[in-house]
C-alpha cells in the first residue's frame, strides 16, 4: 500500500474512533432529555388548565370553578390537555373530564388566596414515582422529586395536604 492509503485509512478509523467517543458522551444526555420531555408536556398541561381556571375566575367573581369540566369552555374542549403525557391513558369525553383526568384538583380555592397556593398537580406515580409538576395560584409550575424533601422540610404529601386543607370553604 502507498503511504496516501494508509494515511486515508488512518484517517477513517480516527473519524470512526472520534465518533465512537463522542456518541459514548451524548447517549446519556439524550437519554435525559428523553424522560424530561413527558414532564414538560405534563407542565405545560398543567399551565393550559390553569390558564382555563383563571379565565373562568374572571368571569364568576374570582371564584375557581368547583369543578374540571365547568372550564371546558375556556379550553375549546381540548380533552387530551387533561392527560398526563407520561402516564399514557387515553382521554374520554370533556364532559366526564373529572372521572378520568390525570391530575388532581383543589377544590375551593379563588383568586383571593396567596400565590404559592397550590391549584393542581400530577400525583407522582404518573411519573414513575420520581416526582410531580404542581401548578400554583400565580401560574408557575414546579417538578418536585417525590424522594426526600421539597421546599424547606415539607414532604410532597404534605404540601398537598395543606393546599388541601387551604381549599377547603
Amino acid at each position: 500500500m502507498g503511504k496516501g492509503v494508509r494515511r486515508c485509512l488512518f484517517g477513517l478509523a480516527g473519524l470512526l474512533v472520534l465518533g465512537v467517543v463522542v456518541l459514548y458522551f451524548l447517549l446519556p444526555a439524550i437519554a435525559c432529555s428523553r424522560e424530561r420531555l413527558p414532564r414538560i408536556s405534563c407542565a405545560n398541561n398543567l399551565k393550559q388548565i390553569g390558564l382555563g381556571i383563571k379565565m373562568y375566575a374572571a368571569d364568576h367573581g374570582k371564584a375557581f370553578p368547583p369543578r374540571f369540566v365547568d372550564i371546558r369552555n375556556y379550553m375549546a374542549d381540548q380533552a387530551s390537555m387533561f392527560i398526563c403525557p407520561t402516564f399514557g391513558n387515553e382521554p374520554g369525553p370533556i364532559g366526564t373530564v373529572d372521572e378520568w383526568t390525570d391530575y388532581a384538583y383543589v377544590v375551593g380555592l379563588s383568586e383571593t388566596n396567596a400565590p404559592n397556593t397550590i391549584v393542581m398537580y400530577c400525583h407522582p406515580k404518573n411519573h414513575g414515582g420520581d416526582g410531580a409538576n404542581i401548578l400554583f395560584l400565580d401560574g408557575h409550575c414546579e417538578w418536585f422529586n417525590s424522594e426526600g424533601k421539597t421546599s424547606g422540610e415539607t414532604s410532597f404529601e404534605d404540601m398537598i395536604r395543606q393546599a388541601r386543607e387551604q381549599g377547603k370553604p
